[in-house]
């Protein structure tokens, strides 16, 4: 599958996606604070929709993850795995990476 076929499959989980999510972050009380001239606020599923929309569309042949606010995007190529590509979208509450 080519990278803009791939962006199209994660665009089409978006809408579904983002009506999940957003009831998270009010129950959390999670605030995002994207613009120094606008004050926090818990994010809508318009906002979750237009922020993971705009994450898919950075993805490239380069960029194969992306994420902020808790919201995550990616795909793995085919050859990656076995010959079998994965790709999704993902929300995190917490997570620790380490890397040697």
């Amino acid at each position: 599958m080519k990278i803009e076929e791939i962006k199209e499959k994660l665009r089409e989980l978006v809408p579904v996606f983002s009506v999940k999510v957003a009831p998270v972050y009010v129950i959390l009380n999670w605030t995002w604070a994207d613009r120094k001239d606008k004050p926090p606020y818990i994010p809508t599923s318009e906002d979750i929709s237009k922020t993971l929309l705009d994450l898919i569309d950075g993805l490239s042949s380069d960029l194969k993850s992306d994420g902020t606010g808790g919201l995550d995007v990616y795909y793995l190529d085919p050859t990656a795995k076995n010959g079998r590509g994965e790709y999704g979208l993902t929300f995190v509450l917490d997570s620790k990476s380490y890397y040697s």
